[in-house]
């Protein structure tokens, strides 16, 4: 059996990652976190989201297939308060 996660589980999860350090280009076009949605569902991924866009972040889900039948889904992060021309 598996154990159950909450959702701030994931949102703290997710905020180690993004306050960690970012690239350049992560900057600019925004950070992707592979979200395991075969095990943590697509409620979970859409309530993370919309956690995350009530205190400001722009976030996307995003779906990349990998081979035939496979995908990969991500949440894509930007940062609102960074902007793209300080960047370049």
């Amino acid at each position: 059996m598996v154990p159950e996660v909450t959702l701030d589980q994931v949102v703290n999860a997710i905020n180690d990652i993004l306050e960690g350090p970012w690239g350049k280009d992560e900057i600019i076009k925004g950070k992707n976190i592979i979200f395991p949605l075969d095990t943590l569902g697509g409620k979970m991924m859409s309530d993370a989201m919309h956690s995350f866009r009530d205190v400001g972040w722009k976030v996307d889900r995003l779906v990349e297939l990998s081979s035939p039948g496979s995908r990969i889904y991500y949440l894509k992060f930007i940062n609102p308060n960074w902007k793209k021309k300080d960047c370049a």
